[in-house]
């Protein structure tokens, strides 16, 4: 079973009584299609998650419940009672002008929820862009220009072949929002966004694991109001020339500059991972 990301609702132990702690809570995003489901110390199987969406990104303990975001942005709210069934339910919009493309992060940061927007660059999503503006009403041509065309493409598969291109993606920018309660009468949505630009004394770090925030003055050498991230887009791994783990660095809110945090981890299936 594929597991991407796996949360607790708190430490499976107890220091004091030295056993498992079964009110621990395990969320879990699985399989090709990344849905969610749970489970508890002592249960023999996870438990499926009902919901209305697919391709969860990311998830987040935060308050007494877990909070998850899907590839479109949606943020759902899962209440965990052994008693009735789970079911995710929608409390926060997507984004405007959010793509599925853009990376989405939940973590929960000096006490607010946090939406974190990854957003890529290079030959892959170059293509994506160019593929997506293509409008299917303009692609009636006579034979000579379809002719021509053919030919510019083989041209150019050709030029590709001789020089392949390792930086098939690369991070470009974050943005930051803020789950904030909404008043708006009417909404379906609980929550609506605020955009943040200034993390003061923390850190985040996103990448392949849960994500984490963590006061930077409290760790020697880390830079506070900076998003630390690693490369974990691992689906695109196989169209570089070394594989991935090389998309990875320290990006400053305050002037959206990037920095070096680690060397290149190369792998063709495995991402790098925080240890924090």
């Amino acid at each position: 079973m594929f597991v991407p990301k796996c949360v607790l609702s708190r430490s499976p132990w107890n220091s004091v009584t030295n056993e498992c702690d079964r009110d621990c809570i395990i969320m879990t995003i699985y399989g090709e299609i990344r849905t969610l489901a749970f489970t508890r110390p002592g249960y023999k199987a996870w438990i499926d998650i009902e919901s209305p969406s697919r391709a969860y990104d990311d998830i987040a303990f935060y308050k007494g419940n877990f909070y998850a975001v899907d590839a479109h942005g949606e943020v759902f709210a899962c209440r965990i009672d052994d008693n009735q069934k789970v079911v995710a339910k929608a409390v926060a919009p997507r984004p405007e002008g959010t793509e599925d493309l853009i990376k989405k992060y939940i973590v929960e940061s000096a006490g607010d929820l946090l939406l974190v927007l990854r957003v890529r660059g290079g030959h892959y999503y170059s293509i994506q862009d160019e593929f997506n503006n293509v409008d299917s009403e303009d692609d009636i041509e006579d034979d000579d220009a379809l002719e021509n065309e053919y030919e510019e493409e083989v041209e150019e598969e050709e030029e590709e072949e001789e020089e392949i291109n390792d930086n098939s993606y690369v991070t470009i920018g974050f943005t930051v929002l803020k789950l904030k309660r909404s008043t708006q009468a009417g909404s379906k949505y609980k929550y609506k966004y605020e955009k943040v630009d200034n993390l003061g004394d923390r850190a985040l770090f996103v990448g392949d694991n849960s994500s984490v925030s963590l006061s930077a003055s409290s760790l020697n050498g880390c830079k506070a109001n900076c998003i630390y991230f690693t490369d974990d887009n691992i689906e695109l791994y196989e169209e570089t020339l070394n594989g991935g783990g090389y998309d990875m660095g320290v990006f400053s809110m305050k002037d959206g500059t990037f920095d070096k945090h680690y060397p290149e981890s190369f792998s063709y299936y495995s991402t790098p991972l925080w240890f924090i």
